[in-house]
């Protein structure tokens, strides 16, 4: 049983109350992608989705997958589901005992505690080279430490900075712009938090290169012979914002990573094995990054500057590898629909016709048009690859592709 609460930060921050219809539509969207995850597709393998959120026609990849309403589940529940949430938070346990369910969860609070930036921060550094620079942000519990951590930036060359609430998720919940600190609605944004105990994380804006999400699979401290499992890298697809705009799979199941990302690896590794020791285990997901330093233009690497303790969509964009042949480069690609010629661009893959196209979403979800469409581009050129991408997402896509 696939249950697709991907408003679990605002689950884990206790403000799901607050999300707006716009934020819950496009969930409802991407909700039945968690079916993707099927790896055999068999019918005994459903997906929950809300009682007005059911998907309707189904493309190849997802036709498969039984998706099934929470009033069906609430009813006739089989009692030897294995239970399987986007990520464990208080919700998602309860809505999992509630239906009688067997299952062993990480308690929510470790949850919560490994998916906040306090249990990020002593983490996030840069490495130049074998050299480290450094802590990369400042975790700030009042106004006074947030001006002194600008200030620190501007010192070492920074003009911009980004500061984040300490749960938060998809550009969401943050501040930009060194100018806001004066403006009157910031302070009781900061305000807000100190009051309620809650850190901010400050950090400088930097010039972006490339970003790359790595899924690692964490065992209970019980089983005492397993050990973190590193399931494998998903370069992301970016605009010039850094919006998500999808994930590049591995060329092959087995293929290594770049030498360039294994510092990451290896750091991420050692994160999740903290993770394990405070109680965590299950998916557990890592962003890491190339930047330009300001002052010198080189590059570094971020190892570790978001930590996602649920399944994400590059453990998705992962399972559908089986998808490529030999040889062949993949692109899980996420567009929101504005017109109908970007639609059928997508879906026919512009004017590249060697390029494969197979729909990852649903056309469909609670009778309504999907607005939030997915589709995996597939080629054994990877440059007309790039070049079909850049024609769907503009030329300004963010695509260097470090992992091929």
């Amino acid at each position: 049983m696939f249950l697709p609460n991907l408003l679990f930060e605002d689950e884990l921050d206790c403000r799901v109350s607050r999300v707006s219809a716009a934020a819950r539509r496009v969930v409802a969207e991407l909700g039945p992608l968690m079916g993707l995850l099927s790896a055999s597709g068999a019918s005994d393998e459903f997906v929950v989705v809300p009682d007005n959120g059911a998907p309707e026609d189904l493309p190849p990849a997802l036709e498969n997958v039984r998706f099934i309403t929470a009033t069906t589940v609430r009813r006739h529940c089989p009692v030897r589901a294995e239970f399987c949430p986007w990520g464990w938070s208080h919700e998602a346990v309860q809505f999992g005992r509630r239906l009688g369910l067997d299952f062993v969860a990480p308690d929510p609070d470790v949850v919560r505690q490994v998916n906040s930036r306090e249990f990020l921060a002593p983490f996030d550094d840069c490495v130049d080279g074998t050299s480290t620079t450094g802590l990369f942000g400042a975790l700030c519990r009042s106004i006074d430490e947030v001006e002194d951590a600008l200030s620190q930036f501007e010192a070492d060359g920074h003009t911009d900075w980004v500061i984040k609430s300490s749960l938060s998720h998809a550009a969401r919940s943050r501040l930009t712009s060194r100018e806001l600190l004066h403006r009157s609605e910031v302070q009781p944004w900061l305000r807000s938090r100190f009051d309620a105990g809650q850190a901010v994380y400050a950090e400088p804006w930097v010039e972006l290169l490339a970003e790359c999400g790595l899924q690692f699979s964490v065992p209970p401290q019980s089983a005492a012979d397993a050990a973190v499992q590193f399931e494998g890298a998903t370069e992301l697809l970016t605009d010039e914002t850094g919006r998500y705009l999808g994930s590049v799979l591995p060329a092959t199941t087995g293929a290594r990573e770049p030498e360039w990302w294994q510092p990451a690896i290896e750091r991420c590794r050692n994160i999740a094995e903290h993770a394990r020791q405070l109680g965590f285990f299950g998916a557990l997901g890592f962003d890491c990054m190339a930047t330009l330093h300001p002052s010198d233009r080189r590059v570094c690497l971020r190892r570790c500057h978001d930590i996602n303790g649920r399944i994400t969509m590059g453990r998705i964009a992962l399972s559908l590898r089986h998808y490529l042949r030999s040889g062949e480069f993949g692109i899980w690609c996420h567009c929101t629909m504005k017109s109908q010629a970007i639609y059928e661009n997508l879906l026919s893959g512009g004017n590249h016709s060697d390029i494969r196209i197979l729909p990852t979403s649903a056309v469909r979800v609670g009778g309504l048009s999907v607005k939030h469409q997915t589709a995996l581009l597939i080629s054994d050129d990877r440059t007309r690859l790039i070049s079909a991408v850049r024609q769907l997402f503009g030329q300004q896509t963010r695509a260097p592709f470090a992992i091929w």
